[in-house]
């Protein structure tokens, strides 16, 4: 249930799935930056990916699904500095 994911730790939270995946493609960086330049970069990161990002780039700015991955590219780019794929 919604309201649990926000208020018991115990239940798994909405988007836990992102998060790890996030944590995975960064891997290469861990020893390259500060762990709180990390945790920075994941929780901006989270931000980008899933269905809301593509609600807002698809239905209100009119992107294409190629487009829109080529803005998650340019926008994990910026945020780690650095040219992960």
């Amino acid at each position: 249930m919604i309201s649990e994911s926000v208020s018991d730790r115990t239940v798994n939270q909405r988007g836990g799935r992102r998060i790890a995946m996030i944590r995975e493609a960064l891997e290469p960086l861990k020893g390259k930056c500060k762990k709180a330049e990390l945790d920075y970069m994941i929780n901006a990161l989270s931000l980008v990916f899933g269905i809301e990002s593509i609600i807002i780039l698809k239905d209100l700015n009119g992107l294409s699904n190629e487009a829109i991955l080529q803005n998650w590219r340019w926008t994990v780019k910026r945020i780690t500095n650095s040219s992960i794929d």
